[in-house]
């Protein structure tokens, strides 16, 4: 049996795969050390809703969550292309996250997202159109990757001609994020990050005097603060490619992850099929089991104590969501089990927790139900289409997702 001290998150393996090292946190040391990484990782569920409240403390502002330095090579290229990075909506602190915060919470509140749902559903549909008589598709590309595209498109006022860009671009930005990534990696993302802000940029100042209101772009382009005075040019900048990249990366990642689910699971599927009011259950216990976002970094700002353990001033913490949700002090010894019937399954922490909870979570509920729906009305014996070689994990430590998804199935008569 693997003891806690072989495990590091600087093993591509481990990362794809963490829950056997969370079990061994909780169990053993739950504000464990990583020897690869010199990271601590917070694992149980209290400490992670208690240190997320804790903004003073544990700061926001990281170099990992979203990157801001880089290796010389890189540097340059952000340098001779004009393009600084600034907190805005993910690394921020109160008082300045909360400006952040005000503009975002106009962006997908749960009454837009239920006059959006029509259009989830025919987008989800429509989708399914294009391959259903095949017997087969690659789901990520062909499913999740041009839902989450297209609503994104709508709501961001950018054109459904620019899908293929997207998805490349939110790949590679997400590989930025990768522990290890090679100089040559990084600079090839750098220059992908380049291309974005700039088409943003262009976005942005067209949105300012010819966006349709209500889209995210013009609401960016056009809010000040709460003071009146206007934010800078990055700042909207980094809001609009912070709302673009993470809605792209997470929501696709967990559409994926479900659907995989599903097609392992045949009796899921006829349970599910037969009783489609279980479905939100569904969704969130695989958000609390498996979901997108596996952990929130935070620096420390000041020497302290958590659980008996000393914690230096300038440390990077993670606040592990991925181990909260599977904490058997607060979910019970069925922790690690799927159950549709799990009472206040919406407590999880899947969407963070604290300021910083997902600013998308009702969108993302929302494709993500529907998604189920459709293809359990419209698809049978979903299946892998090659169990011997599975989808394959990102070795993302913090996020959950495969790189593709190749499926078949029966079409439903």
């Amino acid at each position: 049996m693997t003891e806690l001290s072989d495990y590091t998150f600087k093993d591509p393996e481990t990362a794809k795969c963490p829950f056997d090292y969370y079990a061994q946190m909780r169990a053993k040391d739950p504000v464990h050390l990583d020897k690869g990484t010199g990271w601590y990782w917070i694992a149980k569920y209290e400490d992670v809703v208690a240190m997320a409240a804790d903004h003073k403390t544990f700061s926001s502002s990281t170099d990992v969550q979203f990157r801001k330095t880089f290796t010389p090579a890189a540097q340059r290229e952000l340098d001779e292309a004009g393009v600084k990075i600034v907190d805005t909506l993910v690394t921020s602190d109160p008082p300045d996250s909360d400006e952040y915060r005000t503009v975002a919470a106009k962006w997908f509140p749960p009454s837009k997202v239920s006059e959006l749902l029509p259009k989830i559903h025919a987008t989800s549909n429509a989708l399914i159109d294009a391959f259903i008589d095949n017997g087969g598709a690659e789901l990520n590309f062909e499913y999740s990757r041009r839902l989450v595209g297209t609503i994104l498109a709508e709501q961001l006022g950018l054109p459904l001609a620019d899908l293929d860009r997207f998805k490349e671009w939110a790949e590679v930005t997400g590989e930025l994020m990768a522990i290890g990534i090679t100089e040559e990696a990084e600079v090839r993302g750098v220059k992908k990050m380049i291309e974005l802000v700039r088409y943003l940029r262009d976005k942005l100042r067209r949105a300012a005097t010819e966006g349709t209101p209500g889209t995210v772009i013009h609401t960016i382009a056009t809010s000040n603060k709460r003071d009146g005075s206007p934010f800078s040019s990055e700042e909207r900048t980094w809001m609009t490619f912070l709302s673009f990249t993470t809605s792209n990366n997470t929501t696709v990642n967990m559409l994926n992850t479900v659907l995989r689910t599903l097609a392992g699971c045949p009796d899921l599927q006829i349970e599910l099929r037969a009783n489609l009011e279980k479905v939100p259950s569904f969704i969130e216990e695989m958000l609390r089991l498996e979901g997108s976002s596996q952990a929130l970094a935070r620096t420390v700002m000041q020497d302290v104590e958590i659980g008996g353990k000393a914690i230096p001033k300038g440390s990077l913490v993670w606040l592990c969501i991925g181990s909260a949700n599977r904490d058997e002090s607060r979910w019970g010894g069925d922790a690690s089990k799927l159950k549709l019937d799990r009472a206040d399954v919406r407590k999880h922490v899947g969407f963070g927790t604290g300021r910083h909870q997902c600013i998308g979570l009702h969108l993302a509920r929302a494709e993500l139900r529907a998604t189920v729906v459709n293809f359990l009305s419209r698809l049978e014996n979903i299946r892998l289409a090659d169990p011997s070689d599975p989808p394959e994990q990102l070795p993302l430590p913090y996020h959950r997702g495969v790189k593709n998804l190749k499926v078949r199935f029966d079409k439903l008569v």
